[in-house]
């Protein structure tokens, strides 16, 4: 089958270009919806089967469809590989044009073909198996001109896994008389039998057609080409032109990372070094093709109105210029130009595609006019992954001393305030339970250097540390050792403003006296008291924004424990505001209320 591929052509544009404002050509759409794609695929075989000939038809200029006592059928291929596989399809219609209808009338039907067939061997007696999917019938009657079968079953029947093998038209009833003469691929081939899919592709990869396309020429400027089947480019001398071309993509989500995004656009024809060279001289001109690249454009056109006086502004995003080819279709990376639009680095006012500037060389692509030949741009992406703060490092809070045959709590301080949740835990320790939770309790009954490992893990992946405990026999001297302490006071505040935080030891009955020793960032040294009570308490203040530490270790005859407590010091400047959002008085007591809201907390 011979098929009519459209290229898609980006518009071109230069940074430094004159505009002039237009009305608003791309405005936002409140809601996605996704948009059709038509193709058109021409059979790229056909013959038709005689029940009582053996001789094959495929190179016949007709195909026949018979009803009545002698029956004949038409067979038909398409190759739709170029069809996405997450193509959604709408609708599929074949047509064929008849050279005339005779007697009837008569339904026809179209069968998916289910095996193998070649177009110069198949007759009657070997003709491959079909299967009936509920396709609407056709009558037909006396007449001439084109025919249509509404065929989407089929065509969702091969999009689902059924192989291929094309359609075969049928006469449905014997009782019924007629004949059909059709147009095949070996006569006029623009009329012979077509196949047009309407589908839509609202997954990875997304599959978009322009919704405007234009070029400028600076040799007509104020000529609008917004009607033409051609997009042009050229980097000749008084003559440049560049092509724009616009996409509408409210189908793309926007928290997504662009895998890839490729523009094609069919090559009409390239005159190459010059404008006036013959086919053969194009040939010995390939060498030397210019490099064509896209950029994006960055201010508002639109399809009709836009000419080389009043043409929009682009910018190179370094996606890479691509040899121009003489014929065919011709990919272009525009990866860098996509994801742009996906950040809202770069407004989606198109890509304009224009000779590297001193290259020189002409380029013709197909634009949207056409069908099959159109541009098409083609996204691949996958989700973003979502805004997280790392983890950065841990810190194991437990005794640094312990006493055998005795249970400790041992838990996790993760040392960035803000980073992202939630957290997942593993604690280890040989010869000791595994724990997924924050804390773990452990409790040996040999004295020695024990090591307790813990990783905790968020979005941004997993951090690990490790403690080391030494374990001692109990001492008959210090009957009820330190178990455990907690650290408790804000862990955010301002500059300048008093931070109090307290240590409770546990068990309450803990033997005294107690070593507290206290040490925070910003603070020569440390302070260390010791006193009979449990607890202890200080005071800090800082003058600086940022974060910091404050490690407490709480002592006893039979126990050692560090914790540490961050603290993040906010500068006035970064706190959210305060918004008063209604207000009232009461006249009784003589009192003015306030309903106020701490934006963004």
């Amino acid at each position: 089958m011979i098929r009519l591929r459209l290229a898609v052509f980006l518009l071109l544009t230069v940074l430094l270009f004159t505009f002039f404002p237009q009305t608003a050509a791309f405005p936002a759409q409140a809601a996605p919806e996704s948009t059709a794609i038509s193709w058109t695929f021409y059979a790229n075989r056909d013959t038709y089967i005689d029940e009582l000939s053996t001789t094959p038809q495929g190179s016949n200029d007709s195909l026949f469809v018979v009803a009545g006592v002698i029956r004949r059928r038409a067979l038909m291929g398409f190759d739709i590989s170029d069809l996405p596989s997450n193509a959604i399809i709408q609708s599929a219609t074949l047509e064929l044009t008849a050279n005339s209808i005779t007697n009837g009338p008569f339904t026809v039907r179209a069968d998916a073909i289910t095996s193998s067939w070649d177009e110069a061997t198949t007759i009657w007696s070997n003709s491959p198996s079909t299967a009936y999917y509920n396709d609407p019938t056709v009558m037909l009657s006396a007449g001439a001109g084109v025919k249509s079968w509404d065929v989407t079953n089929i065509v969702n029947e091969w999009q689902d896994g059924l192989t291929n093998h094309g359609i075969m038209l049928r006469s449905t009833s014997s009782l019924e008389a007629g004949t059909a003469d059709f147009i095949s691929s070996e006569g006029t081939y623009a009329q012979g039998p077509r196949l047009t899919i309407t589908f839509t592709t609202d997954t990875t990869p997304l599959l978009l057609e322009p919704d405007a396309d234009t070029y400028v020429d600076e040799g007509a400027p104020s000529t609008n080409y917004g009607s033409n089947a051609s997009l042009n480019m050229s980097d000749v001398a008084s003559a440049r032109r560049y092509s724009l071309l616009h996409f509408d993509t409210a189908e793309l989500p926007s928290d997504v990372t662009i895998t890839s995004a490729t523009l094609e656009v069919y090559s009409i024809i390239n005159y190459l070094a010059d404008e006036e060279a013959t086919a053969a001289e194009e040939a010995t001109f390939a060498p030397t093709a210019p490099n064509v690249r896209p950029e994006a454009i960055i201010t508002n056109w639109t399809e009709f109105g836009t000419t080389w006086n009043n043409r929009p502004m682009s910018t190179y995003l370094n996606d890479p210029p691509v040899d121009f080819l003489s014929i065919g279709w011709q990919t272009y990376d525009v990866s860098n130009i996509v994801q742009g639009w996906v950040d809202g680095t770069v407004e989606n006012y198109g890509i304009l595609l224009k000779v590297v500037p001193g290259q020189g060389g002409t380029a013709f692509y197909s634009s949207g006019e056409n069908n099959r030949t159109a541009p098409r741009l083609t996204i691949t992406y996958e989700p973003a992954p979502p805004d997280c703060e790392p983890i950065s490092s841990t810190i194991i809070n437990g005794p640094a001393e312990a006493l055998a045959g005795v249970t400790y709590t041992y838990d996790v301080t993760i040392s960035r305030v803000n980073a992202s949740g939630p957290f997942s835990y593993t604690w280890t320790s040989p010869g000791q339970p595994t724990y997924d939770t924050p804390t773990a309790a452990y409790s040996w009954d040999t004295a020695g250097s024990k090591t307790v490992s813990v990783t905790v893990e968020n979005c941004a992946g997993p951090s690990s540390n490790n403690r080391t405990t030494l374990v001692s026999e109990p001492d008959p001297a210090c009957p009820t050792p330190l178990t455990g302490m907690t650290v408790t006071g804000p862990n955010e505040t301002r500059p300048n403003y008093t931070v109090p935080l307290n240590i409770l030891t546990t068990p309450l009955e803990a033997t005294a006296p107690f070593t507290y020793t206290w040490q925070a960032t910003g603070f020569a040294g440390t302070n260390t008291s010791t006193t009979d009570l449990y607890y202890d308490s200080r005071i800090y203040n800082w003058t600086n924004s940022g974060p910091v530490e404050v490690t407490v270790t709480a002592e006893n005859c039979g126990g050692k424990f560090t914790r540490r407590h961050l603290v993040n010091v906010i500068a006035e400047s970064a706190l959210p505001d305060l918004t008063v959002s209604s207000a009232w008085y009461d006249p009784s007591l003589g009192e003015i209320g306030y309903v106020m809201h701490n934006n963004g907390a």
